[in-house]
This record gives structure tokens, C-alpha cells and sequence, in this order.
């Protein structure tokens, strides 16, 4: 941060001077502002040179970093964004690193413009009259946005973090102290190489958290407004809750009333029911022991039936069981039978497979020979079919000549050409002799 020493007893022509840098300092605000093409950027300076020139102030290269500890680290983070300094951002990205350098004149040019507006930044800060914080100790504060540890709340007496809500004045003092150390290496980049690669950081940082405080600010609304939806609906869902509610409620009371009258009606009812019911049960159970003596009866008719049913099963089961003996033997006598059957039809079966091997192998001799004489029969096929191709060819050929040879003998006749020469003259002469002779005749 750069800053010049300003003494109580100035005359009263540096105050004359101090105005017409702050004169300056305005116009070149001014033209930041409306910078739209690298012309106008370098008019813009050029007046600003010039309008410096002529006010005679000879800027202090004196200036040194302020040691004051109300802008120092803890007032460095950025200020409030300028309109135009996103419009500035947009016309510095436009050039080129190549152009970003300007040369040695210019760049003292720029420079004494820039320790002007510095030495006014200054003028201002001693202007400021920092307000003692209003809020207490106990109230919470915000980290330094500086600080890269994770973001929380803490009270003041344990941090030395800045208030969550500056006052005014301790603002425009951050503001002012960023933009001193912004300008003082600027200058200092200036006057080493000529460039603004600090500046033109800066002012691109600025840009891009305009663009995300807006992008931010829209979202808030959209959030806001879905925020008020959701209230709205809570609350007539909330109105519409009570309204059941209380119909619930009132439907719960006229059913308590309902049942307390129908117990008081349907008790004398309930009473006659009960020694009807009484009575029922006594007959059921006199039915019931009815029906149970005569099951029993029926039990013992069964009993005897299944003693008569048991010498019968006992009967049948000798008699199977010689059956059975019976069914065995002759199952024994079928099985040789079967066993004598299956190896006569096995040796039939070799002898079979013998003489299909036989057959096989005079199939596969045939088959070669077979073979052998296609070979033959296609070597004979093929020069049939090449003499028929021939004959073919020829017949084509002799057909084609014939044609050729009446067209052109047709085309000699017509064109009377080679042996038909004078054809006309001589047919006329051999017409006039068969009349004369005709007419000898006659």
C-alpha cells in the first residue's frame, strides 16, 4: 500500500493541488468506465497524461507501503465491485500477451497517472474517521477470507477475525488499502517491464465473482419464491388438517352417542336373546347324546363286520401267496428261454454284421471304380459338349457370312457396283428383246 506523508500545516497550494488530483482521479474513473476499443483506452490515457501535464503536479515517488495496522492483512480482502469493472475485464482479455505490453513512455505515463491516483486514495484514507464497532464481544464474527481452514463461527474475544457487518468507514478503508497494494504493483510491474498482469488479475477475479454474486442472487430468489410455495402449502395443508380434524372429532362424538343409546335400547334384547339361546344349548346337547348312542350302536355293527372281514383277508392271502410261488417258476422258465433266444439272436447278429462289413468293402471298391469311370464320362461329356459349342460356332458363323453377303451383294444390286454394273441398262435391253421376240412369235 502506498502512501504519502500529509502534514497539518500544508499551504494553501497544495490544497489547489490536491484538488485538481482528485479532479484527475475522477476523470480517469470515468473513462475506466467507458472503455469499449484499445482506441479509446489509449485516448483515455492520453487525456489523463494530459490533464496531469497541465495542473504541473509532480507525482511522489516517495511513496512507501503504509504500516497502518487498520488496512493492513485484515482489510486485504477485495472491495464492493465496480459497474465497469467488468466491462474493463472483458476489453483487457480481448488483447493479446503481446499487447498486454506497452512501451517505455507509455508505461512512465501510466505510471505517474497511477502514483497520482494512489497519492488520492491516500488523501482520502486520512480523510476517514473509523467508527468504533458497535456490535459487543459476545456477538459472533466471520473468518478472514484469506484463512483457507474451514469456515465457522467464533466470538470475538477468542479470534481476531473481522465482524461479520463492517460500519462504513471501516469499509471504504479495506477498499481503499486493496486498491493500494492493487496500484503499487501495478507501478512497480510498469516501471520494471510494462506490463499489467497484476491488474489484469485483479480485475478478472473481480469480474468472475461479480458473475457468481449474481448468479447467487438468482438463485437465492428462485429459492425464496420455492421457499414461499412450500410455506403456502404447508399452511393450507396445516388449515386443512385442522378442518378434518375437528370433523373427525365431531364423527367420533356422534358415534359414542349412537352406541350409548343403542346399548340402553338393545339390553332388554340382549337379556331375551341369552334364555333363548339357553335353551337352544339344552336341546343341542339331548340331540347330541342321541346321536352319539346311536354311533356307538354303529361302532359295534362294524367291529363284528371287520372280525368276519379279517378271516376272509387271511383266506386270500394263502391263496396269493401260491400264486405268487406259481407266478415265480414260470417267471425262472421264461427268463431261460429268453437268455437261450438272446445268444442265438447275438451269433445272428455277428453273422449279419460280418457279412454287412463284407458288403461295405465291395461297396467301397465299386465306389472307386465308380469314381475312375466319372472321371472318364465327364472327360467325355466335356468334349461333347466342346464339339456341340463348335458346331454351334460355326452354323453362327456361316448364318452371319450368308447374311453379310446378301446385304452386300443387296447394297452392290442397288448401287450397281463390281459385276452389276449398268444392272438397269441391261435388264431394259433384256426386257425390249423378249417383247420383240413376242411379238416375232405373234
Amino acid at each position: 500500500m502506498a502512501s504519502t506523508e500529509v502534514k497539518n500545516d500544508e499551504p494553501v497550494k497544495d490544497e489547489t493541488e490536491k484538488s485538481k488530483k482528485s479532479v484527475n482521479l475522477k476523470e480517469i474513473r470515468l473513462t475506466a468506465i467507458t472503455i469499449d476499443s484499445d482506441a479509446d483506452f489509449e485516448d483515455a490515457s492520453s487525456r489523463s497524461l494530459g490533464s496531469a501535464g497541465s495542473s504541473n503536479i509532480s507525482p511522489s515517488h516517495n511513496s512507501s507501503v503504509s504500516d497502518d495496522p487498520a488496512i493492513g492483512p485484515q482489510y486485504g480482502s477485495r472491495p464492493s465491485i465496480n459497474p465497469g469493472v467488468y466491462r474493463l475485464s472483458m476489453h483487457l482479455e480481448a488483447k493479446s500477451k503481446a499487447e498486454r505490453r506497452v512501451e517505455e513512455l507509455e508505461s512512465t505515463m501510466f505510471s505517474l497517472v497511477v502514483r497520482e491516483a494512489i497519492d488520492e486514495l491516500d488523501i482520502l484514507k486520512r480523510t476517514i474517521r473509523r467508527e468504533p464497532p458497535k456490535l459487543k464481544e459476545q456477538n459472533f464474527c466471520r473468518k478472514n477470507p484469506e484463512d483457507k481452514r474451514p469456515k465457522m463461527l467464533h466470538f470475538v474475544e477468542e479470534t481476531s477475525h473481522e465482524l461479520v457487518v463492517l460500519p462504513v468507514a471501516e469499509k471504504l478503508l479495506r477498499d481503499i488499502g486493496w486498491a493500494q497494494n492493487i496500484l503499487s504493483i501495478t507501478v512497480e510491474e510498469l516501471e520494471s517491464n510494462g506490463s499489467y498482469y497484476t491488474l489484469l488479475h485483479h480485475v478478472n477475479e473481480i469480474a468472475s465473482e461479480h458473475e457468481k454474486r449474481h448468479k447467487s442472487q438468482m438463485n437465492s430468489e428462485v429459492l425464496e419464491d420455492m421457499a414461499k410455495d412450500l410455506e403456502d402449502s404447508i399452511e393450507y395443508f396445516r388449515a386443512t388438517s385442522r378442518q378434518k380434524i375437528q370433523q373427525y372429532h365431531d364423527e367420533l362424538e356422534n358415534l359414542e352417542k349412537s352406541i350409548d343409546e343403542s346399548f340402553c335400547a338393545n339390553n332388554e334384547k340382549i337379556d331375551y336373546t341369552e334364555r333363548t339361546e339357553q335353551t337352544r344349548y339344552e336341546q343341542k346337547q339331548h340331540e347330541l347324546w342321541l346321536k352319539e348312542q346311536s354311533v356307538l350302536r354303529k361302532i359295534d355293527l362294524l367291529d363284528k363286520s371287520k372280525k368276519s372281514e379279517d378271516r376272509t383277508s387271511r383266506e386270500l392271502q394263502a391263496y396269493m401267496k401260491l400264486a405268487i410261488a406259481e407266478c415265480e417258476a414260470q417267471t425262472v422258465d421264461w427268463t431261460n428261454r429268453y437268455n437261450s433266444e438272446l445268444e442265438q439272436r447275438s451269433q445272428r447278429m455277428n453273422e449279419m454284421k460280418e457279412k454287412i462289413e463284407k458288403i461295405q468293402e465291395e461297396l467301397e471298391k465299386l465306389e472307386e471304380l465308380r469314381a475312375e469311370r466319372q472321371v472318364l464320362v465327364d472327360e467325355y461329356e466335356a468334349e461333347q459338349q466342346r464339339i456341340l459349342d463348335e458346331i454351334e460356332y460355326w452354323k453362327a458363323v456361316h448364318r452371319a457370312a450368308t447374311i453379310i453377303q446378301s446385304l452386300w451383294r443387296g447394297y452392290m444390286v442397288r448401287h450397281e457396283l463390281g459385276e452389276f454394273a449398268n444392272l438397269k441398262v441391261l435388264l431394259l435391253k433384256a426386257k425390249k428383246k423378249k417383247k420383240k421376240g413376242k411379238k416375232k412369235k405373234k
